[in-house]
């Protein structure tokens, strides 16, 4: 028996949360079609793309995820308390950059500017807007939709793109979110579809390599010896520059089995804050999430 939604995911208290979106019927609606022979490639980098959109504007950390051929994964932290601090003016803000106006397939930003002023004015309304921008369930929705109509338009087709809504299954400690951090990097590489990480393309890990290969110093630090440095960030405040988290949490030090120091992911401590410690991805080598596969 499966559970309710509104009994797992709490609209109020910081999560993290391993979500699964499936095509319909399981079919390749993202990759190569087996039956017809054409390719979807193209879709999973629409997935990945909005993904990354959506972590700029709401109060998420992206941790992990996988774009595959027939559905996508996502490790995220839902953080309400985050949408809750932020000003009248930036909820606004970030609710019409989700829904921008549009004229003529084009946004206007004029027609953008007068919809941030009507928002602000209409405080019910922007409770509402705030509520979302912290919600799992709009986050999920905001990312699903829009790919099932670009799909359809292109197919010119209707019906259902995705199967259903999407699983969800909560991550209630550290080893919980590590063991599907893992999972999803090395999702791929399970499949059959890459022989190592760097080739999982529209994955966290391959964008981790690649904020690493653009930044190769970071990788060259001495974590275990000097002191950590951090820098606190709010949630979808800047684009990608470089990082090689997609949204990171802090670290903490634990030991070994041979009494040796490392560096793992502390989910724990960040809760309830209404930024993110943003780190290198070379912290994480540590631990053993990119060194597996």
């Amino acid at each position: 028996m499966t559970t309710a939604r509104s009994l797992l995911v709490d609209p109020h208290t910081p999560g993290v949360y391993h979500c699964i979106s499936r095509c319909v019927r399981r079919a390749w609606l993202c990759g190569m079609d087996p039956y017809n022979g054409k390719s979807y490639e193209h879709r999973r980098e629409w997935v990945e793309q909005r993904l990354l959109e959506l972590a700029e504007i709401f109060a998420v950390g992206i941790h992990a995820y996988a774009v595959m051929s027939n559905h996508v994964h996502v490790v995220q932290r839902i953080d309400p308390p985050t949408a809750v601090a932020w000003s009248p003016e930036e909820v606004a803000s970030r609710w019409v950059r989700l829904f921008p106006a549009m004229r003529d397939s084009e946004v206007d930003e004029a027609a953008c500017r007068q919809k941030e002023e009507t928002l602000l004015s209409n405080a019910d309304r922007l409770a509402v807007c705030r509520q979302r921008l912290g919600s799992l369930a709009w986050f999920m929705r905001s990312l699903n939709e829009p790919i099932a109509r670009r799909a359809n338009r292109e197919d010119a087709c209707t019906g259902r793109f995705w199967e259903g809504r999407y699983k969800c299954q909560a991550l209630l400690d550290d080893a919980a979110v590590l063991t599907c951090m893992s999972y999803v990097d090395l999702n791929p590489i399970r499949a059959g579809i890459a022989e190592n990480l760097e080739s999982s393309i529209h994955t966290s890990a391959n964008y981790r390599i690649a904020g690493l290969r653009e930044h190769p110093e970071r990788a060259q630090r001495d974590y275990g010896t000097s002191k950590m440095m951090a820098t606190q960030r709010n949630y979808g405040t800047s684009k990608n520059d470089g990082n090689t988290w997609v949204s990171p949490f802090g670290l903490r030090s634990v030991r070994d089995l041979e009494g040796a120091s490392i560096y793992v992911p502390d989910v724990a401590r960040d809760r309830g804050r209404t930024g993110a410690l943003r780190h290198n991805a070379a912290l994480c080598k540590d631990s053993g999430v990119l060194s597996q596969g």
